[in-house]
């Protein structure tokens, strides 16, 4: 029963998100971009994908700024900038997206996208570890992060 209401439901917000491309609902319209980009009641569609994403990550919503930033970083249905995947990571971030934290620690950590910062890599992987990310205690470890804190 449940299923069939998150079917409905989703299905409805994705027509009404369609009709309406100025909707104000963030999850919303990542969850438009998400249909896009798994190709999920629509043909797969990364370009619309990454325009869902947007529109929802300008809305502050920190799930579509992390994906919007891998979106970039990847060259995925949007021409590779690193530099604007370094700054919707950054904005996910301060939000406690501790996936963004992880992708942003390293980007610092190799100095792609931003100036290299072995300080701020420590900062933001410890943060994404906190913040219940395993995979950073596994950088923090391979990076030997403690020294830099």
């Amino acid at each position: 029963m449940l299923k069939i209401f998150l079917i409905v439901f989703l299905s409805s917000s994705f027509l009404l998100a369609a009709k309406n491309p100025t909707m104000g609902n963030g999850v919303t319209q990542f969850t438009v971009g998400l249909s896009y980009a798994k190709g999920k009641g629509v043909n797969q569609d990364y370009q619309k994908a990454v325009e869902w994403f947007t529109k929802s990550a300008e809305l502050g919503y920190d799930k579509a700024q992390y994906r919007l930033g891998v979106y970039l970083y990847n060259g995925q249905g949007v021409e590779q900038n690193v530099e604007q995947a370094a700054k919707w990571f950054k904005k996910a971030a301060l939000q406690k997206n501790a996936k963004a934290q992880h992708r942003l620690g390293v980007l610092y950590y190799n100095g792609k996208g931003v100036l290299k910062s072995y300080k701020e890599a420590a900062k933001w992987i410890k943060e994404s570890y906190t913040n219940g990310n395993l995979e950073a205690k596994k950088t923090w470890d391979k990076y030997e992060l403690w020294k830099y804190e």
